[in-house]
């Protein structure tokens, strides 16, 4: 049987940070390549805790496009009381980014079907799939900067 990291960490990591650190009432979840992949799965898995991504050249390919099923079950069947926010950024021209490529454009075609989801999705005029992780936290900070200021 798997168990999910976030039934594992969330319980005790979440609090410690909110104890120690200045934080606002949001939990905010950020990564790249398969750590992009793997915090869209968090979001979809439980909307109620993280309400914000930011993914950055996420694989969607994984495990043959299981995340893609899980985007549009996910997107039919949201009904929660919380808007959530999602970015997305990728590269060009790396093979890496131009094989993560497809499914993203597919993933971004099923997420605007939601609308309590708000995309953000950028191309990064960025070569190299290693180097996407530095803009797009950037360009995905400033995202979500300008969302929560229009609330």
């Amino acid at each position: 049987m798997w168990i999910s990291p976030l039934n594992f960490y969330c319980p005790e990591i979440i609090p410690f940070i909110k104890s120690r650190y200045n934080t606002g009432s949001r939990n905010i979840l950020v990564g790249h390549s398969l750590g992009g992949t793997f915090v869209t799965y968090a979001l979809l898995s439980n909307p109620g805790l993280f309400q914000c991504i930011l993914s950055v050249s996420p694989n969607y390919m994984y495990s043959k496009k299981m995340m893609i099923d899980k985007l549009s079950e996910f997107t039919k069947e949201y009904k929660g009381n919380n808007q959530l926010y999602m970015y997305l950024a990728s590269g060009k021209k790396d093979k890496i980014e131009e094989s993560f490529k497809p499914t993203t454009e597919e993933a971004i075609k099923i997420l605007s079907t939601c609308p309590r989801i708000v995309l953000n999705y950028d191309s990064l005029n960025i070569e190299k799939h290693s180097h996407t992780i530095f803009e797009g936290y950037y360009r995905g900070l400033l995202g979500l900067k300008n969302y929560i200021n229009k609330e």
